[in-house]
């Protein structure tokens, strides 16, 4: 895959960033397409960085009292409604 060379500077902070890449490419596509890959480790990977971002703040304000869990991908499962 060839890619063009970037276009002026880059953002200045990391929300900024996104916002750039989101202009460009459908985020939540692009998530949505790990979790469903074929390869287990990529799908295995995305959910559980999914998984960090909607928790991450909770584990942090209750002092990590919340247990920590494994979770695991159902045999294409995810597949199911491509």
């Amino acid at each position: 895959m060839e890619l063009p060379p970037g276009e002026g500077e880059l953002p200045t902070d990391s929300g900024a960033f996104v916002d750039a890449v989101f202009a460009r490419v459908d985020l939540v596509e692009a998530w949505a397409r790990q979790v469903r890959s074929e390869d287990e480790k990529v799908a295995q990977r995305a959910l559980e960085s999914l998984h960090e971002m909607k928790y991450e703040r909770e584990r942090a304000s209750d002092g990590g009292k919340n247990p920590e869990y494994e979770i695991v991908v159902p045999e294409r499962v995810a597949r199911a409604k491509e």
